[in-house]
């Protein structure tokens, strides 16, 4: 009990050193760019929803953060055309009643909770790594987790850091058969994010893994599994109700060009022709795409290593978080919806573990771009 009230509070510093850390980069050089409109991306999104804070804390509320605010604030709403019904409602739910309970601004609640729900998630990804893996591997995992790229949205109005961590509890409780939490907690990933629901095929595999995948050895505790399909299936009931479509969520996408193309070899050869072939004269854009595309090849590879080097169902699951966004015909995001695949940390920190020039090389590239992803972000540039 000892060791492990002194692992949560190693990760409890581990945290509050990263949050502090990201802090003091903002300080410094928010205000030092003179920087001009965002050429790849036209941000339309002006955030009404954070005018009261000071400064420093709007910084980690631009681009979706406005549409989660919005939610908190005035619930869900279809205006000429536009829609915030795209976002699912636990996320901004819960900023509303914790914000209400406590006397606490939206945008502040909504940061607490993110914060949380990172440190939460840690403390699960540690216990989960143990499992299977050495004191070394599970500490490099959680570093190489709050150094990647787009970790910064950990620390923001976004649902990465809430979703990452009802996902790895999922993952957890079914690595103990606890099936009981998985379709608990599964429950509320639903109501996450849209694409959610998918982590139910990952799980299955986890929970036949236990039966040797013998069907036959399926007993009632399967039955739990269907919480999952349940709040997706509330949700859409609602939104059925209120806007008369079940699946607005998905059409409202097209404010962001998303055209669900349910393709995503479509999507594969469209950013090929438009990176190599078919080069814009906007360089701020083909970087944008660019970036875009390296993560998506880039998770997409890491999904079979896992599957067959560590894990099938995290294999499964890293795989899904790359195909499902692609589905809607652009790669727009990819480094952030990429972010919350837990088992590329693992891979990461496997990697790295017997040679440093690799770790070295690992940890170079993504200070880089977690560095230059900070600037953008708090510049109100896109980053995902």
């Amino acid at each position: 009990m000892q060791n492990t009230r002194k692992k949560i509070w190693q990760i409890f510093g581990l945290v509050v050193i990263w949050r502090v850390i990201i802090q003091l980069f903002i300080f410094l050089t928010k205000h030092r760019l003179n920087l001009n409109v965002d050429l790849a991306y036209d941000n339309s999104n002006i955030n009404i929803w954070v005018n009261t804070l000071p400064n420093w804390l709007k910084s980690f509320a631009n681009w979706d953060s406005g549409w989660y605010l919005s939610i908190a604030n005035q619930g869900y709403h279809y205006i000429d055309q536009t829609t915030n019904a795209v976002f699912f409602p636990l996320y901004p739910l819960l900023i509303r009643y914790i914000g209400n309970i406590f006397k606490l601004d939206y945008l502040l609640t909504g940061l607490i909770i993110s914060l949380l729900a990172i440190f939460i998630a840690l403390i699960y990804l540690y216990k989960l790594i143990k499992i299977d893996y050495s004191e070394n591997i599970a500490w490099s995992s959680l570093i190489f987790l709050l150094i990647f790229p787009t970790a910064l949205f950990f620390s923001l109005v976004y649902t990465e850091a809430l979703f990452i961590c009802l996902v790895i509890m999922t993952f957890y409780y079914a690595r103990q058969n606890q099936w009981p939490l998985v379709g608990i907690i599964g429950f509320f990933v639903v109501l996450t994010k849209p694409w959610g629901i998918a982590l139910l095929i990952p799980l299955l595999i986890e929970y036949y893994q236990t039966l040797n995948f013998s069907i036959k050895k399926t007993t009632k505790s399967i039955g739990y599994f269907l919480l999952m399909p349940l709040g997706f299936l509330l949700h859409a009931q609602f939104l059925k109700i209120k806007f008369g479509s079940y699946f607005i969520f998905m059409s409202g996408q097209k404010m962001w060009h998303a055209d669900n193309a349910y393709n995503f070899l479509l999507t594969f050869k469209n950013y090929f022709n438009n990176i190599f072939i078919y080069i814009s004269d906007n360089p701020a854009f083909q970087s944008a795409i660019t970036l875009d595309f390296i993560f998506f090849v880039f998770g997409l590879t890491a999904s079979f290593y896992i599957f067959f080097k560590i894990r099938k169902s995290y294999g499964v699951y890293t795989l899904l978080t790359c195909l499902i966004p692609a589905l809607t015909g652009i790669f727009v995001s990819m480094s952030r919806y990429i972010l919350v695949a837990f088992p590329i940390y693992i891979m990461l920190a496997l990697w790295s573990e017997k040679n440093k020039l690799i770790q070295f090389s690992i940890y170079l590239i993504s200070l880089m771009l977690f560095s230059l992803f900070t600037i953008l972000f708090i510049n109100n540039y896109w980053v995902a």
